[in-house]
């Protein structure tokens, strides 16, 4: 018969044992949920508005066809990916807000784009795509913010803001689209 020592070493290397099992074993259960989640959710579980590692050479440069409106400031990519034009808010009205979306569908409607990411930060903090869309080397969001169907997001840090405050003020001054109703009341 074993000394009472030794069958306190057994039970006890026996019991580290199972719960290195059973720690592995939960280990592998949630390794597959990350990979199971990253694989469908198309990476929302990554922080938001953070650069996730793989948009950069992902979606930067890359030219899409196929691209539709999804609402007035954002569009839907051929992969369903959710992509906002950078730096601008959609019109508050709603009506206006379906009429800009009309128009930034006709405008990528069959059209070739191109994407060029900021790399400080490719996503909102709803996880959407945040890119300049260019079309014919225009971006189509200066183009819009020119007409009056977009606003210029004075929380976004990019380089061209400076561009799009410029548009913006122009359309404005024109009283062009959502500045319409900006035209003093004299009396």
């Amino acid at each position: 018969m074993p000394s009472p020592s030794t069958e306190t070493y057994r039970r006890l290397a026996q019991l580290a044992r199972r719960r290195w099992r059973m720690v592995l074993i939960v280990s592998l259960a949630l390794l597959g949920g990350v990979a199971a989640v990253s694989a469908t959710d198309r990476g929302r579980w990554w922080l938001a508005g953070a650069t996730r590692p793989d948009d950069l050479w992902r979606y930067n440069g890359a030219r899409f066809t196929g691209v539709r409106a999804a609402d007035a400031n954002s569009l839907l990519l051929p992969d369903g990916t959710r992509l906002g034009l950078l730096a601008t808010s959609p019109p508050r009205d709603r009506d206006f807000a379906r009429l800009a979306q009309r128009q930034l569908d006709q405008t990528v409607a069959g059209r070739v784009v191109l994407l060029r990411l900021e790399s400080q930060s490719t996503r909102d903090g709803s996880g959407k795509l945040l890119a300049h869309v260019y079309l014919d080397d225009r971006n189509i969001a200066i183009d819009l913010l020119k007409q009056g169907f977009l606003r210029v997001d004075r929380d976004c840090q990019s380089p061209f803001l400076d561009s799009f405050r410029a548009a913006e003020d122009a359309a404005r001054r024109k009283h062009l689209g959502l500045w319409l109703q900006a035209v003093p009341v004299k009396r």
